[in-house]
């Protein structure tokens, strides 16, 4: 999402709180709160079509994650940061599910107050997040377990207004993927929001962008070939993807690269 800069306008501000949900909140709920059950999904006017169920692909993206539960005999050695990170992502979770929620309820507008809660909620989880960076560097699985980690790179992933803290941890996140103490989506999450944020096009297809009323993918680098590097990750194909966000905010997806929309205006 761009950094808002002084002087922005309500409406301006209101766009882009809403790009914040629709883009990125989705991909990194670490729970199923969105999963809907009831008959096949309706198509929005200008909107991806013939899409298979939320709760179906939840199923496709669950299965595709390489971590798993921490071993019974390799208890963290900082229990007390695993118990904080852990309160820290559900209140992001629970924050945006909220949203989420209401975007479902309203044709993809959340209520300006639960936008809000979003951000009061990543400031203040910003503030601690950065002084454990800055004291311990990111933690480990041996430190707080593979759902501290997971939960550290959640707050890591809504940083936005930190980019260079996120670049950091992008960095320090590198060894700890090799040795599958982080799920390659969760990297290629962070990886695009870096990028989109360094002014450089994504690579992964994560980051969405509304425009005139429909959801398009930031640039992509090489775009046709972005659903074989999805794969590598171990993510849904860029389409699946389009599906799941547009079911989950009532929003119509359009998976032409905002650029090229913007470049025919």
């Amino acid at each position: 999402m761009p950094q808002q800069q002084q002087g922005t306008d309500p409406a301006m501000t209101s766009l882009r709180i809403t790009t914040a949900l629709l883009g990125t909140a989705l991909a990194l709920n670490a729970f199923s709160t969105h999963a809907q059950t009831g008959p096949a999904p309706v198509s929005p006017p200008g909107g991806l079509s013939d899409c298979a169920s939320l709760p179906a692909l939840d199923a496709r993206q669950a299965a595709l994650r390489s971590t798993g539960p921490l071993a019974p005999e390799s208890a963290p050695t900082k229990p007390e940061l695993r118990t904080e990170l852990l309160a820290m992502r559900d209140s992001d979770q629970q924050a945006r599910a909220a949203a989420s929620e209401s975007a479902r309820a309203n044709g993809g507008r959340p209520e300006q107050n639960l936008v809000l809660q979003i951000f009061a909620t990543d400031h203040e989880n910003l503030l601690r997040f950065r002084e454990i960076i800055e004291q311990d560097g990111f933690p480990n699985a041996a430190q707080v377990g593979r759902d501290g980690v997971a939960a550290a790179f959640i707050l890591a992933q809504h940083a936005d207004s930190d980019r260079d803290l996120q670049t950091r941890v992008l960095k320090l996140a590198q060894p700890l993927a090799v040795k599958g103490e982080i799920a390659p989506q969760d990297l290629a999450q962070l990886t695009d929001r870096v990028r989109i944020g360094e002014g450089k096009p994504q690579v992964y297809g994560s980051q969405f962008y509304p425009l005139g009323g429909i959801n398009h993918p930031q640039p992509i680098e090489n775009a046709r070939s972005v659903d074989t590097r999805r794969s590598k990750a171990g993510l849904i194909p860029l389409r699946d993807y389009g599906c799941i966000m547009q079911q989950a905010y009532g929003f119509p997806v359009d998976l032409k690269p905002h650029e090229q929309i913007v470049g025919t205006r």
